[in-house]
């Protein structure tokens, strides 16, 4: 029924209609003459994501120096961080051992 009714109203459409305009899309005044790109707009681009990238690739480091220059600085805090991951590790494996020991394979 549905398709009987979809066919009877494509029927109807006039799809090879001619009409008395005539549109032009290619009209010469609305396309602009390519340019070669700006050398210095990709020099600079350029050296923004390589100094981004590089950045990114030493964070890790920077995070290190960082925390030694503040040991350097406050070293009673820096026992006290120590003393905290080393907690944190041994409990970790400590909860790591009992699931092993307690698994059924």
């Amino acid at each position: 029924a549905t398709v009987k009714a979809f066919l009877k109203i494509e029927s109807n459409i006039a799809i090879h209609q001619e009409y008395l305009w005539k549109m032009n899309f290619a009209e010469s005044k609305c396309c602009q003459r390519p340019s070669p790109p700006n050398v210095s707009a990709i020099i600079t681009f350029g050296f923004f994501y390589s100094f981004l990238f590089v950045m990114i690739l030493l964070q890790a480091y920077a995070h290190r120096l960082r925390r030694k220059i503040s040991a350097l600085f406050y070293p009673k805090r820096e026992e006290e961080r120590v003393l905290y991951l080393l907690e944190k590790i041994i409990h970790k494996h400590a909860v790591d051992d009992m699931y092993q020991t307690n698994a059924p394979f």
